[in-house]
């Protein structure tokens, strides 16, 4: 009797034993399994990341290539107006010739004056003609340094959009750099260009050299 219920005893103590050795290979397989599915899932989220980052990284790319590239041909633009402007020859301001009144299709109309003209000052000139050129060719002409941007980016817009009554935008400074040294050309790349180089004139040459009062009266001159 003794021996049977040491043999029951062992037989269930090695029976527990292999339960438990049993569910000790379950656990194990389990946080395997989940070992596994963890790390698939980092590793699927670090390439999404990788990935994510590297369409980060082109578009950065591309956008400043596209920056680098515009600026680099604004400059050149810049430097091929600057080196194609005429030379700023100040007799040029002094006109002794007639007045050509053109159409808005760069056709001759009229000629105004004779060749032998009387030069007025500034303090001569009437107020009210002053306030009448002023008032309907540059309102702003005491203020700006020789272009009006809002005025000239308004005439730009308009004219992109085909609006015939947008004007040109030029201040009277450009407006005395057009008729003295750069041309009435007023279509297509060229008169782009010639508006650029009257831009470039009338600040950094005719705004840069005389006074507002001096400028009035070459304007008056030239153009009245």
């Amino acid at each position: 009797m003794a021996n049977n219920t040491k043999n029951v005893k062992v037989k269930t103590t090695k029976k527990k034993s292999e339960i438990k050795f049993s569910n000790v290979t379950q656990n194990f397989k389990k946080k395997k399994k989940n070992n596994t599915a963890i790390v698939t899932s980092d590793v699927s989220n670090k390439e999404k990341k990788k990935n994510s980052s590297k369409v980060r990284n082109i578009v950065a790319i591309s956008i400043m290539s596209v920056m680098i590239l515009a600026a680099l041909t604004a400059l050149s633009f810049c430097v091929y107006i600057i080196a194609t402007a005429p030379p700023f020859e100040v007799e040029k301001l002094f006109t002794t010739s007639s007045t050509n009144v053109y159409a808005s299709n760069g056709e001759l109309i009229a000629t105004w004056g004779a060749e032998k003209r009387q030069n007025v000052t500034y303090d001569e000139l009437p107020e009210a003609l002053i306030d009448a050129i002023v008032a309907t060719e540059d309102s702003k002409f005491f203020q700006h340094a020789g272009v009006d941007l809002l005025r000239f980016g308004k005439a730009v817009v308009g004219q992109l959009l085909g609006h015939s009554d947008a004007g040109g935008g030029s201040t009277l400074t450009m407006q005395l750099a057009k008729n003295s040294y750069n041309g009435t050309e007023s279509g297509g790349i060229d008169g782009v260009i010639r508006k650029f180089k009257d831009i470039y004139m009338a600040i950094f040459k005719i705004e840069k050299t005389y006074s507002k009062q001096e400028i009035m009266e070459f304007y008056v001159k030239l153009m009245v």
